[in-house]
């Protein structure tokens, strides 16, 4: 999931930074987000249907066969900014060899904070609520087949709605730290 939803992602980000102004960015990754919980609750009570008439099997073979398809009409469709606006000058700017910028990646110790943040607040989120939620919900709260995946898609929903709303709040007062401190706060809480 992780390797597969990093390009998804990344992806993302690149477009949104190259088509976008930069004071859009937090906000575009809050829509990002949303789009990708959007999916998470509308596909959890259907393919939980899909699941045990077909089997995860033939569900998985068959969701890889859209991506598949998503992406050659991606490939097909989507350009990069510079490809597109070719035509009028661009400005220069000095390239970093990869090697160079992989380094001062790892030297920035901003970035292993947000690294271990991230991966500790999101993947808390996504293992209970993708991999337990339901059955978690069936078991101690014996609710049926149906409403189980629906309540659980609500942790998805949240941060649906969130996701956007705290990206224009971060852009809004300029800060980043205080919103990631007490999110994960009152989470905890």
């Amino acid at each position: 999931m992780g390797i597969g939803g990093s390009f998804a992602i990344l992806t993302v980000l690149k477009l949104s930074s190259d088509w976008f102004h930069q004071q859009y960015f937090a906000l575009l990754t809050g829509f990002t987000l949303s789009f990708g919980m959007a999916g998470a609750i509308l596909g959890q009570p259907p393919f939980n249907h899909v699941f045990n008439i077909f089997g995860w099997r033939t569900t998985i073979l068959d969701i890889s066969l859209f991506g598949f398809i998503l992406a050659l009409i991606y490939w097909t469709v989507v350009r990069d900014r510079a490809s597109i606006m070719a035509y009028q000058v661009q400005p220069t700017t000095p390239t970093i060899p990869f090697k160079k910028a992989l380094a001062n990646l790892f030297k920035n110790k901003q970035n292993w904070f947000l690294f271990f943040y991230s991966g500790l607040a999101w993947t808390t989120i996504t293992v209970f609520a993708g991999f337990w939620g339901t059955p978690f919900l069936k078991i101690k709260y014996h609710l049926g087949d149906q409403p189980a995946p629906f309540v659980n898609s609500m942790i998805f929903f949240g941060f649906g709605i969130g996701g956007p709303f705290f990206g224009w709040l971060s852009n809004h007062i300029g800060k980043r730290k205080p919103l990631l401190f007490w999110g994960t706060f009152v989470t905890l809480i």
